[in-house]
């Protein structure tokens, strides 16, 4: 599950992470909350730091899901 909440003046990096969430089939539960099968990228945390938004994103494994 990835969680964020990035200021509305990076809205281009905020649009990229969505796009990048589709690209790796997560589903959005919110428009800031996304839900897929990891693991994520290990090059992904880096490059949120590197655009300036690591400590606007988390991301919390999930092992099941029960309804």
């Amino acid at each position: 599950m990835v969680l964020f909440d990035i200021p509305e003046k990076k809205r281009k990096i905020r649009n990229w992470l969505r796009t990048q969430l589709k690209m790796w089939d997560f589903e959005m539960i919110q428009q800031s909350v996304w839900l897929g099968r990891g693991p994520l990228p290990k090059e992904f945390s880096a490059r949120l730091h590197d655009l300036g938004v690591g400590e606007c994103v988390k991301v919390f494994p999930i092992r099941k899901i029960k309804n």
